[in-house]
């Protein structure tokens, strides 16, 4: 009997969205930037699933909509988006929170600067 071929999965800790690990790119992992959307708000155009068959020269796909898109600090602003930022907010506390119980960060000292 052969041996069945093994896949790997990383568990996203936020969502709980599983990921191959083969398409993991640990770098993108260690850069963030608060600038960054929270919020992306894309428009359905043609194409499978919408109803509408694919035509030449036309936009297919769900496009995003660079100007309607939130970072999580306009999201708090914005009354409408107000409780999914805090919820977002509040699962990073967790996360963060439940691996420093579990020893797996380590609290840093504060460098106090003159």
């Amino acid at each position: 009997m052969s041996e069945r071929k093994t896949y790997n999965y990383l568990c996203c800790p936020f969502c709980g969205k599983t990921v191959e690990t083969s398409h993991v790119k640990p770098s993108t992992m260690e850069n963030f930037d608060i600038s960054w959307e929270s919020l992306q708000v894309r428009e359905q155009h043609a194409g499978p699933g919408s109803g509408v068959k694919k035509k030449a020269g036309v936009d297919y796909g769900f496009k995003l909509l660079p100007e309607q898109c939130l970072t999580i600090e306009q999201m708090l602003a914005d009354p409408k988006w107000h409780n999914l930022a805090e919820k977002v907010i509040g699962r990073v506390q967790l996360i963060h929170s439940e691996y420093v119980k579990a020893g797996l960060i380590k609290k840093r000292k504060r460098k106090v600067t003159e």
